[in-house]
């Protein structure tokens, strides 16, 4: 009867291990080449969409409010209160504060008409201003102000302004770092100007918005 002798099991050489070592190494350096760009440029199309998404849709709402409103009941405002206001200048200029003149009630209800002149009746101020938040990132913010005998003056804006930067703002977006005005005299046209910027990670995105808005005659 014969028996076959089994061989005991071999272990790796060190020119083996280092072998398997360096190759591994190679093709993880390959992965992390092709990989990393793919996730950022992930990153990327994230931060553009954030910037795109923010601002649009506050730059048609400011946009809407301008079509609403009377050349001469558009102003910017210095920030912060006790703020002062003047009409915008014939040139896009920075604007902190832009305040609006509203015949909506509430800044976004129903227009008001005052039936014996066909014309608006004018309810209050909507008010935007930029603002760092609590964590340090600029803020577009937004409130509606009813002084009080609203008229498209000096005086009523300034105090609109004042009343409203005082109270809790919803805040619109994070995004919107600069805004510009400007009035086109003696057309009914103010201009408007947005810059925004949004980051993901380590990418970040810069847009900017600019458009004319005729107002009401």
């Amino acid at each position: 009867m014969s028996h076959q002798r089994t061989r005991p099991p071999r272990g790796y050489t060190i020119a083996e291990v280092l072998t398997v070592s360096v190759i591994m190494g190679i093709v993880s350096t390959f992965v992390a080449l092709i990989i990393g760009p793919l996730f950022g440029s992930v990153h990327a199309q994230g931060a553009k969409i954030d910037t795109i998404d923010a601002a649009v849709r506050t730059f048609y709402r400011i946009q809407r409010d301008l079509h609403q409103t009377n050349v001469n009941g558009v102003f910017v405002c210095t920030y912060p209160s006790p703020t002062t206001c003047s009409a915008p200048s014939s040139g896009l200029t920075d604007a902190t504060v832009i305040a609006i003149i509203s015949p909506k009630q509430n800044g976004t209800g129903q227009v008001s008409w005052d039936p014996s002149q066909g014309q608006p009746q004018w309810q209050g101020f909507n008010i935007y201003w930029l603002a760092p938040n609590a964590n340090g990132v600029m803020s577009l913010n937004y409130a509606f102000n009813d002084p009080g005998g609203v008229q498209p003056g000096i005086a009523s804006v300034q105090q609109a302004v004042n009343n409203a930067l005082g109270a809790a703002p919803q805040f619109l977006a994070t995004s919107v770092v600069e805004l510009q005005l400007s009035q086109m005299a003696p057309s009914q046209k103010i201009g408007l100007k947005m810059f925004a910027i949004a980051r993901e990670g380590q990418s970040s995105n810069e847009t900017s918005f600019e458009s004319d808005a005729f107002t009401r005659n």
